[in-house]
């Protein structure tokens, strides 16, 4: 097991929450978890941090050459297109089991679009939309390789100016459009706000190894701030009143501050075997929920319409973390028996 920060990996199941009951107005109309969009930056701040970390690690060692950039944004991908395959499928299953005879043609043709996770970037405009939060999952595949050939390719550049300018510039384009609070319709605005998310994370990365390096920084008063800082990032996301799909700069400028007191903490400091592994573990459900949630949120409210909202909502978590766990592990042991096919084929 790879040596994971219990407390982040906490964060990132958290997250996966917040957002599965953001998109509960496929439920009802709610008054509440308006502001849950704001996690889906935190997963973008979170993998330029780690995608950082990695490569600048392997430029000490050795000069990074394309074939090691590859196979790192390979991983990625194989890691992460069979839970969003998963939730393509669960919600065209819903759409082809309601629509009419004439429009079957067009969902199932739509479904090619949708598996090849074209949806999201807006390059191919299919009549059937399979599971919208997959945006995030697009916007990596297409985003993360740029930013990973900048990064290796013009080191002090990207380092000192681009991962600091970048993200300034995408956000204030994107607040001057809407003076002040920028709506990401799809798209553009998208495009920017995964760019500005991976490269924040990079910024993030060199910023908090700079202060790490001096080894004076007072660390139990860190894990503190990030504590009560995250439980605060919690309730503007659950409580945020501003119509639920909008940008709010001081929401993205606290969650900054948040990431960067937590990435501050991204060692280990519970001795508890059994809780690691259940913080660990909570991390790895974290990508499954994400994917799947939304499809499984339409088909709670097309089997239970006149249920209540808080019962859907408990429903849909339910069904979403043990649909996750199910996917978790066919994932796990289909990678285990292709381990062993390739040692059997390699001796």
């Amino acid at each position: 097991m790879k040596n994971k920060c219990e407390y982040i990996e906490l964060c990132r199941f958290v997250g996966a929450i917040i957002i599965l009951c953001h998109h509960s107005y496929t439920l009802m109309d709610r008054t509440i978890f308006l502001g849950g969009w704001a996690f889906v930056e935190f997963y973008f701040i979170l993998t330029g941090y780690y995608t950082t970390s990695h490569f600048v690690k392997k430029m000490e060692k050795h000069k990074v050459e394309y074939d090691e950039m590859f196979f790192y944004v390979k991983s990625k991908i194989k890691k992460l297109y069979p839970y969003a395959v998963g939730g393509v499928l669960f919600s065209f299953l819903n759409v082809i089991t309601k629509c009419s005879e004439n429009d079957r043609g067009v969902a199932s043709f739509s479904l090619i679009y949708n598996l090849l996770l074209l949806k999201g970037s807006d390059i191919a405009n299919s009549s059937y939309t399979y599971d919208p939060p997959l945006w995030y999952i697009t916007h990596l595949i297409l985003f993360l390789p740029l930013i990973i050939i900048l990064m290796v390719k013009n080191e002090k550049i990207y380092k000192y100016f681009l991962c600091w300018f970048i993200p300034i510039m995408l956000y204030a384009l994107c607040m001057d459009y809407m003076k002040k609070i920028a709506i990401w319709e799809g798209g553009i605005f998208q495009c920017f706000r995964g760019i500005a998310g991976l490269t924040v994370g990079s910024a993030l990365f060199y910023m908090t190894r700079y202060y790490k390096e001096k080894d004076d920084f007072p660390k139990m008063l860190f894990r503190i701030a990030s504590v009560i800082g995250f439980i605060g990032f919690i309730f503007i996301t659950v409580f945020f009143r501003n119509g639920g799909i909008d940008i709010s700069a001081e929401i993205i400028a606290y969650l900054i501050i948040v990431m960067f007191f937590t990435l501050m903490n991204d060692e280990n400091y519970i001795k508890n075997k059994h809780i690691y592994s259940i913080c660990i573990h909570l991390g790895e459900l974290a990508l499954p929920i994400y994917c799947i949630h939304y499809p499984i949120q339409d088909w709670i409210q097309r089997l239970f319409p006149l249920n209540g909202y808080w019962l859907k909502l408990g429903m849909s978590i339910v069904w979403s973390v043990m649909i996750s766990e199910l996917m978790l592990l066919v994932c796990k042991k289909w990678g285990e028996q292709k381990r062993i096919v390739q040692k059997e084929t390699t001796l």
